[in-house]
């Protein structure tokens, strides 16, 4: 894919970085809601992306019209506000002297030719950008419910101001099934017996294909990790963690950490210290 460069515009991650962000208004949510959705298509060669949101989008997208199209076509259409958008951008940013690269699915309004100042409608981020595609790909459709009840609940609550965990949900991790891959724990924190000396309720350890399925199923019971970090690849990268429901793409909990010796690239003891409280 052409490269395009952005600032990073999810909350969570944008509190922490500064990023000034160019929020939906509830005027840009109303001209959402009547405009045709345009997936721009990756262009990598040995990219599985599209095939994969295409099958996710004729599953999950029902709030608007939508249509695959190419990046000239995006550079067409752009500046339309009678289009919404989901492409793949890049993001960099300065960590301590450590240059981390994020990959976004950007979720934004039309009527600009810079991405940057389009009405952002709820975008994410997939994963540092040389990480493989096998560590987001299974979790695409929860991105999906993520972004369109988002948008929604937006719509309802024209006052409301944009926050990645809702204060107002009556959601409780606690009353859930978290799910987690093994390898996303601390390799001294990795067993439910360890868990649970901090988090006395329910935990699973899985495996994408399972977490996939709840997503696919829409599981009102599980709540599943997103997490974005180096996987090795930079020192001194940030590990960011969202807690994610399954059946709707509500984010319960969100931290971020600075990756070291006593701090993996992993949910951390703290955050289940958190979550438990």
């Amino acid at each position: 894919m052409k490269k395009i460069f952005l600032t990073l515009v999810l909350n969570a991650i944008a509190v922490s970085l500064n990023a000034q962000i160019n929020f939906a208004s509830s005027t840009d949510i109303k001209v959402f809601l009547k405009s045709k959705t345009c997936v721009v298509e990756d262009q990598g060669p040995f990219s599985t992306f599209n095939e994969t949101l295409k099958t996710y989008m004729a599953k999950f997208w029902t709030i608007t019209p939508y249509e695959f199209i190419g990046m000239d076509e995006f550079d067409i259409r752009k500046t339309k506000n009678t289009y919404s958008f989901l492409l793949l951008s890049d993001a960099e940013q300065d960590e301590d002297g450590v240059t981390c690269t994020y990959n976004f699915l950007n979720f934004v309004l039309g009527g600009s030719s810079n991405l940057n100042n389009m009405p952002d409608l709820g975008s994410v981020p997939l994963s540092y950008i040389d990480v493989a595609e096998d560590t987001y790909l299974y979790k695409l459709g929860g991105m999906l419910l993520f972004m369109q009840n988002h948008v929604k609940y937006a719509s309802e609550h024209p006052s409301w101001k944009p926050v990645l965990v809702n204060k107002e949900s009556n959601t409780d991790i606690k009353t859930k099934e978290l799910w987690l891959l093994k390898e996303e724990l601390p390799s001294n924190f990795n067993t439910i017996e360890k868990i649970k000396t901090v988090y006395p309720y329910t935990v699973k350890l899985v495996t994408k294909a399972e977490i996939k399925t709840a997503i696919d199923e829409k599981n009102a019971n599980v709540v599943y990790l997103h997490k974005v970090g180096p996987e090795g690849a930079v020192e001194g990268g940030k590990c960011w963690k969202f807690l994610v429901t399954a059946n709707d793409g509500e984010v319960l909990y969100y931290d971020g950490h600075k990756v070291d010796s006593t701090h993996p690239d992993a949910l951390l003891e703290k955050d289940f210290k958190a979550i438990g409280k």
